[in-house]
């Protein structure tokens, strides 16, 4: 059955990297087990998705300051890395599927390039379609798949890659060299804590943090 793409910003961490492995095709087989692992180490150590996570606003205020502390120590590790170099390893075909319902014309196979970074992370890029590829920092796209076409390279030839891994590459040293100011401005207890940020600005709000990645923020009006 066809599928489309799930609210990603009501799923938990573990769902939503399970649907990003799962959307990159077999290469994301060792993901998508280690995904199955933590989902059971974290129903084993802390509640589990059908419980509330909180009950009033203020019982998140200690976890979103967390969450920025965690954001600024990625800052601080990008700062310090050297520029991302990536290297085109690759151009294959690869199911994309957007969705949970059935007629969705916009799941179909199409051209992927991978990007590989000299530590070892893979970018896996694919065109025409509005969803974000990469994040940037501020919680705004980096690279969304609507600015790449539908034909982004030739299958099996990694060099028709090329141009695109050099753009990105670009993108992520601009976002690397930006100042990120981030002020907590609200915390939420909607069954699960969120909270509200203020990035340069604009008002994001997440309920996902991590030290290894920056969360997935969806724009909301500032307080």
């Amino acid at each position: 059955m066809m599928q489309r793409e799930p609210d990603q910003a009501s799923l938990p961490c573990a769902a939503r990297a399970a649907w990003h492995a799962w959307r990159m095709g077999p290469r994301a087989t060792d993901l998508l087990s280690r995904v199955v692992l933590l989902a059971g180490a974290v129903a084993s150590i802390a509640t589990s998705y059908d419980q509330p996570t909180c009950e009033t606003d203020e019982e998140c205020q200690e976890q979103c300051e967390r969450g920025l502390e965690m954001a600024a120590e990625r800052d601080e590790q990008i700062a310090n890395a050297p520029p991302a170099e990536l290297t085109a390893t690759g151009c294959h075909l690869a199911i994309t599927a957007l969705g949970l319902y059935p007629d969705d014309e916009t799941v179909s196979e199409r051209p992927n390039c991978d990007c590989e970074a000299a530590d070892g992370k893979l970018y896996t890029l694919w065109g025409d379609y509005d969803i974000c590829l990469e994040p940037a920092r501020d919680g705004r796209c980096l690279l969304d798949a609507a600015e790449l076409p539908f034909d982004l390279c030739t299958p099996g030839d990694a060099a028709t890659c090329n141009g695109v891994c050099a753009g990105l590459e670009a993108r992520l040293a601009d976002d690397a060299a930006r100042v990120i100011d981030r002020t907590l401005v609200e915390t939420e207890c909607e069954f699960q804590c969120y909270c509200v940020v203020d990035v340069d600005g604009l008002c994001f709000r997440t309920d996902w943090w991590s030290t290894d990645s920056y969360p997935s923020w969806d724009e909301v009006p500032c307080p």
